[in-house]
């Protein structure tokens, strides 16, 4: 019916009835309009997925009009593209599968044919669904979501089960993935920048025919109040941006750039004073580098700035600050003693090493917003 509702029609005959002709003939007593009842969340949970970037296409097995009308009652995209599937074939379905918003008289075949379609095509799919008739699908998306009022088949193969049977809980459970993943990816970024330092470093000790310049003691301040502790607590952070490409590129992408100023730190204190500084002296040099250049790295991973963040750069850098001064042997830094008498080249080389970090971040960060800035001018050519 044209205004989306199911409509029945009540016929009196005193003939038998006739499969064939149906109720035509008979004296008509009147309709039975029936209206499908729509959350009053239903409309804020599908602005909320079109705000985020996700196409909704809505499969169904009844009348492809009649589900249209409710698709623009909760303004879904595109509501007005819908066809009828009864009798298309699964070749055709795949055809069709991006052309149209809502799909009527879908069999389970042709929901399973769309699902695998629109997946094939380089799409992320989840879907939802609560009969039988929907577990080939449900079991071919890449997140399947079930109704825990729906059948015990398609709750035993889903990945997740609202367990209220209530669509506008996606929501939240999309914004906690995102938090899960947004955050891990941070605190891999740390654990492997200072992996992929350590390989390096060995490396190119390895090539210099020069001994590696830390002990472990010297590599704590980093592993503790840089890595261990900031990622820990980064975990926690309201997170829910837009989760951008795959994991593990994302996370090579950030750690490669951070170990880079890091390696290039410790190099330059490695061989800057290596024949004018003494033993202790080059070891605070090159443990303090590591730690600063550190911090550097922390912060610009932090960035932009929360209240958050800023409260974990203060603990750390005041954690660094407390266990260097007070046990500086465990460290492997020297104590204040023999601080005073350092040759003064210590500190002007620790110092230029820190700001030549900050001019490589500068750098990098420049390139990047170029690179972006050129895309954004770059139009693709449609052919006439």
């Amino acid at each position: 019916m044209e205004g989306g509702y199911r409509v029945l029609a009540l016929t009196e005959s005193n003939k038998k009835y006739d499969e064939k002709k149906g109720a035509k003939s008979e004296e008509l007593l009147a309709f039975i309009i029936i209206e499908d009842h729509i959350r009053e969340e239903a409309k804020a949970t599908i602005d909320w997925f079109k705000k985020n970037n996700v196409q909704i296409k809505i499969i169904s097995g009844d009348d492809p009009l009649t589900v249209s009308k409710i698709a623009e009652r909760v303004n879904v995209e595109g509501y007005d593209k819908y066809i009828s599937l009864e009798n298309v074939s699964l070749e055709e379905v795949e055809k069709l599968a991006e052309k149209y918003t809502v799909f009527g008289r879908v069999s389970p075949e042709q929901k399973y044919v769309l699902v695998k379609t629109l997946k094939k095509r380089g799409h992320i799919v989840a879907m939802t669904g609560d009969g039988v008739n929907d577990t080939l699908a449900l079991k071919e998306a890449d997140c399947s979501i079930a109704m825990a009022e729906g059948s015990e088949v398609a709750r035993n193969i889903s990945k997740l089960v609202l367990l209220d049977s209530n669509f506008a809980s996606l929501p939240s459970v999309v914004k906690e993935g995102r938090q899960v993943i947004n955050n891990v990816q941070k605190s891999s970024t740390l654990f492997l920048m200072k992996t992929l330092f350590t390989i390096c470093l060995c490396i190119a000790t390895l090539i210099l025919n020069q001994s590696y310049p830390f002990a472990p003691k010297n590599l704590f301040l980093v592993e503790l109040f840089i890595i261990g502790i900031p990622s820990f607590m980064l975990t926690f952070e309201a997170n829910t941006k837009i989760i951008q490409g795959n994991f593990i590129p994302q996370v090579l992408k950030k750690s490669i750039p951070r170990m880079a100023v890091m390696f290039i730190g410790v190099l330059v204190s490695m061989f800057a004073l290596k024949y004018v500084a003494t033993p202790i002296e080059l070891d605070t040099l090159q443990t303090l580098t590591i730690t600063c250049v550190a911090f550097l790295n922390l912060i610009w991973l932090c960035i932009p700035l929360s209240w958050y963040r800023c409260l974990i750069l203060f603990l750390s850098a005041v954690l660094i600050t407390t266990a260097a001064i007070l046990l500086p042997d465990m460290f492997g830094l020297a104590t204040i003693s023999q601080i005073e008498v350092f040759n003064p080249l210590i500190w002007i080389t620790l110092g230029s090493i820190v700001a030549g970090g900050i001019i490589l971040i500068g750098i990098y960060e420049l390139i990047l917003f170029l690179i972006r800035k050129n895309k954004t001018k770059i139009k693709p050519i449609k052919n006439k």
